[in-house]
């Protein structure tokens, strides 16, 4: 069964890598293009040429190359037609191509050759495969391209099964070799016609047709590198092969960098950009400012001490309001109005009336509009600043209900009908200050009545009144946070 299996994966890979080597063999002959009509029934001008770029932006050009003698240098065709071919047949249809540069010589030269560049309008589909230099110390296992069709206006590029070897410079630095066919009796190598190494990667172009065994074949890194210095910016669009263990060429790489460089700068300048902002925030919130404003809210308890109570019952309250603080920067003394309104609670302790004992008040309810004006004294340190203060606090009061019970009955909760009264109390508080946060802890006593003794309603048909022992004034205390709208706090590392 193992046996089974292993064969079954050696088959699947080894078709794998034949199907692989075909795809490359049937992709690369899409880049080669046969020189039609005129133009090519000289012997020595160039029969056959490649693809190598395509404009990318509109896929409507195709840019090609042709390899003319050193004495062609000259008289280089100005203007050419091809054949493309394709996998099953060559397209019957003439495409005109012009020279590049032509009119100018602006030509590129390898040893004993010329290199002349043309563009074709076609929206014929090429492949982008893989290239590298010729490596001298790879001998064998190279093959070249032919034409199955020896007419000249037909067309069908191949793969030969025929190898070719021994690659040797042949002109001295020149990135010029010579290569030979393995037999002597069949012609093969063409002008123009693409060269391959043993896994199908384009390793350069013949230079002239078989002379013998022998013929030159022209290195592609060096016409890649030669066609680059001539096209400049447009190496993308005239040479767009990639290299064998690259993802993309050289110009692409470039322009990647620079894309990658400007973010990187615009990234950098918007970093630079926020830093700035928040300099300039940093210097608007550390001015020293001679009025400002915060948002905040209190949580607060309070209670009653009756004379014929069972005990102090505290009741939560809370409120919320804007503080008007002035020369909130400045060391030593300030001062602080907090207009407020509160909704507060204050407990009786089961305060049983001695006129009917039967008669249990809990707690009262009560609104409040106030405005505490607080003197503070400010010490301020590098972790933040801390405050002392002293205050009056004048405004209007209105109970609103209260909870009572009368005998085994449970608690309810009942209306009071009055009219607002004034209140005065003084208050104490302790704080600190940092960032745009003011925190603090006050207590306060109200000196006022709470409400007025002579409060009746009507009890068993009879008038009572429920709260004619009530003392004059009550406490209570709490925590009060407030965020600063502008500026903020100044501790001792800004003073």
């Amino acid at each position: 069964m193992m046996k089974s299996g292993v064969a079954v994966s050696f088959f699947f890979l080894l078709t794998t890598a034949v199907a692989a080597q075909t795809k490359v063999s049937r992709t690369l002959q899409d880049n080669i293009v046969k020189v039609t009509g005129t133009a090519g029934t000289n012997k020595e001008d160039p029969k056959y040429g490649l693809v190598v770029g395509s404009n990318k932006e509109t896929s409507d050009t195709l840019y090609f190359i042709l390899i003319y003698s050193k004495k062609q240098r000259n008289s280089l065709k100005k203007e050419v037609n091809v054949l493309f071919s394709t996998e099953k047949s060559a397209t019957k249809k003439d495409n005109s191509a012009k020279g590049i540069g032509v009119e100018r010589n602006n030509h590129i030269e390898i040893g004993e050759y010329v290199i002349a560049l043309y563009a074709a309008a076609t929206r014929h589909q090429i492949a982008k495969p893989f290239f590298a230099a010729i490596n001298p110390k790879v001998t064998d296992g190279y093959k070249i391209y032919d034409d199955r069709n020896d007419e000249l206006n037909n067309f069908y590029a191949f793969l030969s099964k025929h190898k070719i070897s021994k690659p040797e410079v042949k002109a001295n630095g020149s990135k010029q070799y010579g290569f030979m066919l393995d037999r002597q009796d069949f012609a093969l190598a063409r002008n123009g016609l693409p060269v391959v190494d043993s896994n199908g990667i384009l390793i350069g172009v013949a230079a002239e047709n078989q002379q013998q065994r022998s013929f030159s074949v022209l290195d592609m890194m060096e016409i890649r590198n030669k066609l680059a210095r001539v096209a400049g910016r447009y190496e993308c669009k005239y040479f767009n092969l990639i290299e064998e263990g690259q993802q993309r060429t050289p110009c692409e790489q470039l322009a990647l960098d620079v894309l990658n460089n400007d973010k990187r700068k615009q990234a950098e300048k918007d970093r630079i950009d926020k830093l700035s902002r928040l300099e300039r925030r940093n210097e608007r919130r550390d001015r020293d400012y001679l009025i400002a404003v915060s948002l905040g809210g209190n949580l607060g308890a309070g209670s009653l001490r009756m004379n014929n109570s069972s005990g102090i019952d505290l009741k939560m309250g809370y409120g919320f309001g804007a503080n008007i603080h002035i020369r909130p920067d400045s060391k030593g003394l300030g001062f602080t109005l907090k207009p407020r309104y509160n909704i507060f609670e204050v407990g009786l302790g089961d305060y049983q009336n001695e006129a009917n004992t039967s008669f249990k008040v809990t707690s009262i309810k009560a609104t409040s509009y106030e405005v505490p004006v607080m003197l503070a004294l400010t010490n301020r340190y590098p972790d933040g600043n801390y405050f002392y203060a002293i205050g009056y606090v004048g405004g209007i009061q209105k109970i609103t209900s209260y909870t009572a019970s009368i005998g085994q009955e449970d608690p309810q909760s009942r209306p009071v009908i009055s009219y607002p009264q004034t209140i005065h109390k003084g208050m104490l508080e302790i704080g600190c200050e940092s960032g745009m946060l003011r925190y603090s802890f006050w207590a306060a006593y109200q000196f006022s009545p709470l409400l007025y003794n002579d409060y009746q309603i009507i009890v068993d048909g009879k008038y009572f009144k429920p709260f004619q022992e009530v003392k004059t004034g009550h406490y209570s205390f709490g925590v009060d946070v407030a965020l600063r709208l502008w500026g903020r706090w100044k501790n001792g590392n800004k003073i």
